[in-house]
């Protein structure tokens, strides 16, 4: 074998054995939801951070932007504007990392929602179903199972137009939390009849490979 193959090969193997951090893919994640945020701004906010002064600092729109403790190797999370936010997750996979986003738009009066996107190590863009199947608006929805529990839960779900999950990472932890949140644009009478049957949350699990969701 050549050296110059030998030199390639090696590199392919140190390349493959790196764990990429939540704070480098930060910096340099390519995503409409961070153009806001310059590489720059990135680093002096993760300056700021590692000073251990949690300082806002100017975005492109001339808004401020924070991060938010925890900030861990494999945790991150950074809030864009008032209402938006973006959360930063690494994720080990034998000898790859999987880099999961979730960005939040949470305005006043508006139901919190979010996107979901995965990535590969070299921060290209990879299908979400491959590791989280999205919460299913009836999954949120607890009824009777037999024939008059589905026409409830069919009924039930008619009142809901305009299906809203916010999804959060466990800073500290292996897992994902769907949050129904309808409840911030739904009238009175509307959620009261809604209340008694809409599970808190939908929990889903790292398996090693995807998400999956956690039977209650």
């Amino acid at each position: 074998m050549k050296k110059p193959l030998i030199l390639a090969v090696a590199l392919l193997t140190v390349l493959s054995a790196y764990a990429l951090t939540a704070r480098e893919a930060f910096v340099r994640i390519e995503t409409p939801s961070l153009n806001l945020l310059t590489v720059q701004m990135r680093q002096d906010l993760l300056s700021y951070y590692d000073a251990d002064t949690l300082r806002q600092v100017p975005n492109a729109l001339g808004g401020l932007s924070q991060l938010t403790r925890p900030l861990t190797d494999d945790y991150l999370k950074v809030r864009i504007t008032p209402v938006s936010t973006m959360a930063v997750k690494t994720i080990p996979t034998g000898k790859d990392t999987i880099v999961a986003t979730i960005y939040t738009i949470a305005a006043p009066g508006q139901a919190a929602d979010s996107q979901v996107t995965f990535y590969d190590s070299r921060l290209r863009k990879l299908p979400t179903h491959r590791f989280l199947r999205l919460a299913q608006i009836d999954e949120f929805i607890e009824t009777g199972r037999n024939r008059e529990g589905r026409e409830q839960k069919k009924r039930l779900l008619s009142l809901i137009p305009y299906p809203t999950v916010e999804y959060t990472f466990a800073p500290d932890g292996d897992t994902v939390t769907a949050h129904l949140t309808v409840a911030d644009y739904l009238g009175a009478e509307t959620l009261h009849q809604l209340e008694r049957h809409i599970r808190p949350h939908l929990t889903y699990v790292w398996n090693g490979h995807k998400y999956e969701l956690q039977k209650k």
